[in-house]
């Protein structure tokens, strides 16, 4: 049997297809909202989900089997350290800006490339934020 699941696009995707490329990030910051009511349960940003047939209790992402059998290198990512669980006050995606700099900030410094600035102004665009306002914050 061949073990399928959902990726980020929707489509779904055989088990260990995407690993390779999950696996050679740098780092993955996975941020959990504790407020949200998007994400059922909230964990799921943290890959967390619940058992087979059940709703409760919610297992921790290192518990799954996505993560057990490193269906996309999750596993291989967390244990060389580059995985970053993160929990914040708020709603789905209603990160503050002291969250934002504490968090996430600090992974898009590490960055020297043009990839960097592309990044981090789309992000910023995101959340309603200019560059300009993003480089002030430096």
């Amino acid at each position: 049997m061949v073990s399928t699941f959902a990726g980020a696009d929707g489509d779904c995707l055989q088990k260990g297809e995407e690993n390779e490329r999950f696996s050679n990030l740098e780092n993955l910051v996975l941020i959990m909202f504790e407020q949200d009511t998007v994400l059922i349960p909230k964990e799921t940003a943290w890959f967390g989900y619940y058992p087979d047939g059940s709703f409760k209790p919610v297992l921790p992402p290192q518990e799954t089997e996505l993560y057990t059998e490193d269906w996309i290198g999750l596993r291989t990512l967390d244990e060389a350290g580059k995985v970053h669980f993160i929990s914040v006050q708020g709603r789905h995606l209603g990160i503050s800006e002291e969250d934002m700099q504490k968090h996430i900030v600090p992974y898009l410094k590490d960055q020297s490339s043009r990839e960097y600035s592309t990044n981090k102004a789309g992000f910023w665009r995101m959340r309603g934020h200019s560059y300009r306002e993003l480089s002030a914050m430096k």
